[in-house]
């Protein structure tokens, strides 16, 4: 068992977007502080978030604390030291060419995202320029972007993204659930930065909730000492897994609803607030 030192929890799990950074991505001296502080009194610090690899790392670098990692909405759950990869559940490649075949026909346009160790690329099925979002989605990092010739020489996907007018959006959801409910599940954002509509398609049992379970296992500590704190639909597997799960002030219904607690908005220092509340 984790020592955390007088602290109420083992191991602190914290989504990146909207709980540690503002949406500029722009993280508070005083949040700093207060996480730098927690894992100094002994707990284990997890960031969990639907970032991959190389745009989580912007975050955990500035923190310079933080052992692990739960990627791509618990996709990979990673060792940050060494960059391992510990555990993951990607969708097959069989079933991933199935759903962009679904895709195709129905107008909208898939995003394929290699798996780690591989290519450190996102497979487009058409042009970035095609769509809106999508221009908005990879203009952070256009060359990662790469237009998709053939699925055959992709490996198994880590995570799908979907990208189209709302209404089609819809008519692959429902699809999707009819037909391949069974090895994968799909998150809808409604995305004030995206201007709207995304799906987001993960293998069935890829949640933060499942990677945050597995990892708390392998460390060997209770779930009831665990604390997760977020504030999207991405985060609600995670809170109602942890002991005690928290929404931030800013948070969706939905995430609140999963929530046992509600804090302070992201703009005012919520996180810190609370951390330095129990420290």
């Amino acid at each position: 068992m984790a020592d955390g030192k007088g602290l109420p929890f083992d191991l602190l799990a914290l989504d990146v977007d909207g709980t540690i950074c503002d949406y500029s991505s722009r993280i508070g001296d005083r949040t700093k502080r207060a996480i730098q502080t927690v894992e100094a009194r002994g707990a284990t610090i997890v960031i969990a978030t639907g970032r991959r690899w190389p745009t989580a790392i912007r975050v955990i670098e500035p923190l310079e604390v933080c052992r692990y990692l739960i990627q791509s909405n618990g996709a990979v759950v990673r060792r940050i030291a060494d960059k391992a990869v510990l555990n993951s559940r990607f969708i097959p490649h069989e079933t991933a060419a199935e759903l962009f075949a679904l895709f195709r026909a129905n107008g909208v346009i898939g995003v394929w995202y290699d798996i780690p160790g591989r290519s450190h690329k996102l497979f487009v099925d058409g042009e970035t320029s095609a769509n809106r979002q999508l221009q908005l989605y990879s203009s952070s990092n256009p060359p990662a972007f790469v237009r998709l010739d053939s699925f055959s020489h992709l490996a198994d996907a880590m995570h799908l993204v979907v990208f189209g007018e709302e209404s089609a959006l819809h008519s692959v959801l429902a699809e999707l659930e009819a037909t391949h409910s069974d090895t994968v599940r799909a998150i809808q954002w409604q995305s004030p930065r995206l201007e709207g509509l995304v799906l987001e398609v993960l293998a069935k049992d890829a949640s933060k909730g499942w990677g945050l379970a597995w990892l708390a296992g392998q460390l060997g500590i209770d779930r009831d000492r665990v604390i997760a704190i977020g504030d999207d639909v991405n985060d609600i597997e995670m809170l109602r897994w942890a002991g005690t799960g928290i929404a931030m002030g800013n948070a969706t219904g939905p995430a609140k609803a999963a929530a046992d607690l509600v804090i302070g908005h992201v703009d005012e220092g919520g996180l810190a607030e609370y951390l330095e509340s129990v420290l």
